[in-house]
């Protein structure tokens, strides 16, 4: 048991050496371009982002972490050497992946083998490594909330789940597609005021995280 934690360790630093890398030495700005607009907009004005990014397309959770990437693109450091700029506007991306590979350790921590072989194999899936390192795409922090929802939802905290479904439709709309499959374990699986706290905790989530910038940018936001 020691040893696969130990295994855990290194393969997460290997998991990272290797997508860093990857980010640093793929300059483009292909989407990107979308990300950095996102980024210095919402450290400019957080709650008015809605109002002053023309082409801000996602739900508000990207936000949060988009308002730090937009203070450290403004360091001289950063704007003076694209490498630099390409991590900064991946980096949350990576971190994404790098939680899905600890995720499915935990997941499957009961069988410490298969634990350690599940993450290994997202550590270097190639997929994984050019959507959230080399393209920058977000897909890897919607995974894990996913992840990390069905994983409560097994593990009998219906009401985490939920939460942690709202976040990832919150982060990446394509999360609903997964919420008809989130209903049907929900309603087969408990009573019908866990069932009802779940959607409460939820929707008190996805109002709590819309309205402030529904107030500042507008209803038809």
């Amino acid at each position: 048991m020691k040893q696969v934690k130990s295994f855990l360790v290194y393969l997460l630093l290997f998991g990272a050496v290797l997508r860093l890398a990857v980010a640093y030495l793929t300059v483009h700005h292909f989407d990107l371009s979308f990300y950095y607009d996102w980024a210095t907009g919402a450290a400019a004005d957080f709650f008015r982002a809605y109002e002053i990014i023309p082409n801000l397309d996602y739900p508000p959770l990207f936000l949060f972490p988009l308002y730090l990437t937009g203070h450290l693109l403004q360091l001289d450091a950063v704007r003076a050497y694209p490498p630099f700029e390409m991590i900064v506007l991946k980096g949350w991306q990576i971190l994404g992946d790098l939680v899905v590979v600890l995720l499915i350790y935990f997941i499957l921590r009961k069988h410490p083998f298969a634990a350690a072989g599940g993450a290994a194999l997202w550590a270097v899936n190639p997929a994984a490594i050019v959507n959230s390192a080399y393209w920058g795409q977000t897909d890897s922090i919607m995974i894990a909330f996913l992840l990390a929802s069905f994983w409560m939802l097994e593990e009998g905290h219906p009401e985490a789940s939920g939460i942690l479904i709202a976040f990832g439709c919150l982060m990446k709309f394509q999360t609903i597609y997964f919420v008809p499959l989130f209903a049907l374990g929900l309603v087969c699986r408990f009573h019908y005021r866990q069932i009802l706290h779940t959607i409460l905790a939820a929707a008190a989530v996805g109002i709590g995280v819309f309205f402030p910038f529904l107030l500042y940018s507008g209803w038809d936001l």
